[in-house]
């Protein structure tokens, strides 16, 4: 079974809260959340799951995929959530679609280009190898700019600024491996 949950939090969702959610429940979730303000967007969050390896009957999340706010810009998006277009041989493979259209999301919004579903299975991966070094890119690119704000010294500033540059740079080039 796949287990739909909708939950209303105030606020977003915090990712730790997605994340507890998903591991309470030990068969598949999809999450749809939205703040309890009147109509908020929705958020869809899924978790796929394998068994604890060191505790029996415990589940362990693998990764958080989720779409962030989804708003009229992402009908694209929604429309290739309809169970005709999805797999339906098994339900786990029901799942891997549902998280390879929301891989296919963040690609879109990472290039900032429309919505489209990878060409193929190589396509996908080639999106979701750029997607992990953006988020890596981007976590760096955070911690150099934390540590130049804090610098005093103006040789150290422009040594981390330069920093920044290449990385941003870097960045530029994994967006490019998004088309």
């Amino acid at each position: 079974t796949i287990n739909l949950l909708a939950a209303r939090t105030r606020g977003p969702m915090p990712t730790r809260l997605a994340e507890i959610i998903h591991r309470a429940i030990p068969q598949p979730v999809i999450l749809v959340h939205a703040d309890e303000a009147h109509d908020a967007p929705a958020s869809l969050s899924l978790a796929p799951k394998r068994a604890a390896e060191r505790e029996a009957g415990r589940v362990v999340v693998t990764a958080l995929y989720e779409t962030g706010t989804l708003g009229i810009a992402d009908n694209a998006f929604l429309a290739e959530l309809t169970l005709s277009r999805l797999p339906r041989m098994n339900l786990p493979m029901l799942y891997a679609g549902l998280i390879e259209r929301v891989d296919a999301l963040a690609a879109a919004r990472a290039r900032n280009r429309p919505f489209r579903m990878p060409g193929s299975i190589d396509q996908l991966a080639q999106w979701r190898a750029a997607l992990a070094q953006i988020r890596e890119i981007e976590t760096e690119i955070a911690g150099l700019s934390a540590v130049m704000r804090k610098e005093t010294r103006l040789a150290a500033r422009v040594e981390r600024g330069e920093a920044v540059r290449q990385h941003r740079s870097a960045l530029d080039k994994c967006r490019t491996m998004l088309d």
